[in-house]
């Protein structure tokens, strides 16, 4: 016995149907896209986000061995956002004034003051991570105790250790000089000259022997950051920041000259200096004659100019790029000639290196990460190879290993149901040897 037509119907919708409901239900409750975020943190960091994300009650995965992050569903990218900026996970832990909320009235003088010097340096520590350029701040005071029989005074002092990003080591001295003078204003009886001013990596910018940026961070370095920032801004419309390679190194005249010029100022019409009047008697009955005689002199002028020191004596670029047809070697030459008004005269060097992109060897499944450091960057987001729509894929083969397991099952069912209507009864034997007995019958009659 055979299935109708509209068994084989059924049965390949059916199939059909089955399918593509396991599909679905797999791409709700299992295949959510997930995105790699938090790459570039520390492992304390990314405790504090799991522990606030477990806290409201957000689901996150941990990426494969060997990758640093956390794998957080697309679509929760927003919730995440908004629980961690509830939590101030990037914010800065710095306690100011804050002590005072949980003072006791019972506190003795000395450790109350102890806790203004503290809250004061907390205070200030928001204050300078608020400037532009900074990322890290710390600020230690010492200041001394008062002596009411003590003849000499000794000074405050404050020492101050800063991270700068890019932009802060271009703008480094702007930066000096508003940290002097907001921690000076901020302390009483702190002068600029005894504010001290490190980089997080133990370097002098700035001292009570300069008041201003020397040492090795200083001038020069500065200058430099300003010139490759430069160049990289005016390529970063045609390359992508990673492609260009650039240093710069410049060589000052840190001379301090004086000059000083006598001569005369032609700006303004000339002077009578002296002026003689003689009168000469006629003769012979002639009238006399008078002669004035005057001399003119321009104004002279001394001139002072003392030059300052730190003049750029000599510039050498190099910089290296990717080789493109349409931005040949003359024309970069020429644009960063024009850019950072090169002069070859007195000795500047510009190199430029055109290079092919090298063929890197990538893996077939790489994982591109998405990790920004601040939670407004959540948005730029990248999806992972782990949520790739590949059949033959770990979670996706599972699926379509039960569905044709299925399938065999109920083909395999219909088999055994269709092999056991093959087999007669003894009466429907009975009935078909009887019927064909009598058509037997009807056969050789009509031959006859």
């Amino acid at each position: 016995m055979e299935i109708s037509k509209k068994g084989k119907y059924l049965l390949v919708f059916g199939s059909l149907a089955i399918i593509i409901l396991s599909i679905i239900t797999y791409m709700y409750f299992v295949g959510k896209e997930k995105v790699l975020l938090f790459s570039d943190q520390p492992q304390k960091t990314l405790a504090l986000i799991s522990n606030s994300l477990n806290e409201s009650g957000i689901e996150f995965s941990y990426p494969p061995s060997g990758v640093n992050g956390l794998m957080i569903s697309e679509g929760d990218i927003g919730k995440v956002k908004v629980q961690l900026a509830n939590d101030n996970v990037f914010g800065p832990k710095i306690v100011g004034f804050e002590l005072f909320n949980d003072s006791q009235p019972s506190m003795s003088e000395l450790y109350q003051k102890v806790n203004y010097q503290r809250a004061l340096q907390g205070e200030l520590e928001k204050s300078i991570l608020l400037i532009q350029g900074v990322e890290s701040a710390r600020v230690h005071l010492a200041i001394p105790r008062e002596k009411t029989f003590s003849r000499t005074k000794t000074k405050v002092k404050a020492a101050i250790t800063l991270g700068l990003d890019t932009d802060g080591m271009a703008n480094m001295a702007m930066i000096m000089r508003s940290v002097r003078e907001l921690v000076s204003g901020s302390v009483n009886n702190l002068s600029l000259d005894d504010i001290s001013i490190l980089n997080n990596k133990g370097e002098v910018l700035s001292s009570n022997d300069d008041g201003m940026i020397e040492g090795t961070l200083g001038l020069k370095s500065q200058l430099e950051k300003q010139v490759e920032m430069k160049i990289v801004s005016l390529l970063g419309s045609y390359f992508s920041a990673q492609d260009i390679g650039v240093s710069a190194w410049v060589t000052l005249n840190n001379d301090q000259v004086s000059e000083v010029s006598q001569g005369v100022d032609e700006r303004f019409d000339p002077v009578v200096k002296q002026r003689t009047t003689e009168v000469q008697l006629g003769k012979n009955k002639k009238s006399s004659k008078e002669i004035t005689d005057e001399q003119f002199v321009y104004r002279e002028v001394t001139r002072n100019i003392d030059y300052a020191k730190g003049s750029i004596e000599r510039l050498t670029v190099s910089i290296i790029t990717p080789a493109t047809k349409y931005l040949t070697e003359d024309k970069l030459r020429q644009l960063i000639t024009s850019a950072l008004s090169l002069d070859y005269s007195r000795g500047d060097l510009l190199t430029v290196v055109i290079a092919d992109r090298p063929n890197l060897d990538v893996s077939p499944d790489p994982v591109k990460v998405v990790s920004p450091t601040p939670v407004d960057n959540l948005q730029s987001v990248q999806k992972t190879s782990h949520a790739s729509f590949s059949i033959f894929s770990g979670p996706y083969l599972v699926i379509l290993i039960t569905i044709l397991t299925f399938i065999s099952a109920v083909l395999l069912v219909q088999n055994r149901k269709l092999k056991a209507l093959e087999k007669l009864t003894p009466g429907e034997e009975k009935k078909v040897l009887e019927g064909l007995n009598m058509w037997l019958e009807e056969k050789q009659i009509e031959q006859r």
